[in-house]
């Protein structure tokens, strides 16, 4: 547990992990959702991961940490889901007209409460019942920090749950 802590905290640290290098956003996701891969048979959800296969200058462990933060979120509220429900996370990339590198992770789980909508991004804010609310705060410290970007909730997404966006603007040539 005490390792798990650590490795999420490290972003905030301003320590680097790796350097930038070309890679292939899709392999990056492939590797991030690889690690959840026991959780996901074992909750019998379904991901899968489409769009353009990007090249971006990232560090893959940015990447990794954005990606598997988002699809551990998915997770977790889709396994609150009475047996039956569809339980599915899309992961979907594109680069916009304005050059960015769009990476949307959707799921089909309960979503965002509206009263909570403002406050998902901020340190120390959970709404899971072990939460430690650094994830999403993690997450999107990564994409602005080093990428110029940023993470956001998208309505509606083409999945009955919750959409979260990352754009990276930097780094995505």
């Amino acid at each position: 547990a005490l390792d798990r802590l650590f490795t999420r905290v490290e972003p905030l640290s301003g320590r680097r992990r790796g350097r930038p290098r070309a890679l292939s956003l899709q392999a990056a996701i492939d590797e991030a959702v690889a690690v959840h891969e026991g959780t996901l048979k074992k909750h019998g959800i379904t991901v899968t991961v489409s769009g353009e296969d990007v090249t971006v200058t990232a560090d893959p462990g940015d990447i990794s940490q954005v990606v598997h933060n988002l699809v551990g979120n998915s997770i977790y509220w889709l396994s609150t889901l009475p047996e039956g429900k569809e339980r599915a996370i899309l992961i979907e990339t594109r680069r916009t007209p304005d050059d960015e590198v769009d990476i949307d992770v959707s799921d089909s789980g309960p979503g965002v409460r509206e009263e909570i909508r403002e406050m998902i991004f901020d340190t120390y804010f959970s709404d899971k019942e072990d939460g430690i609310g650094l994830g999403l705060s993690i997450a999107g410290s990564v994409v602005k920090d080093f990428y110029d970007g940023d993470l956001s909730l998208v309505r509606p997404g083409p999945l009955a749950g919750a959409t979260f966006r990352a754009r990276l603007r930097r780094r995505v040539g």
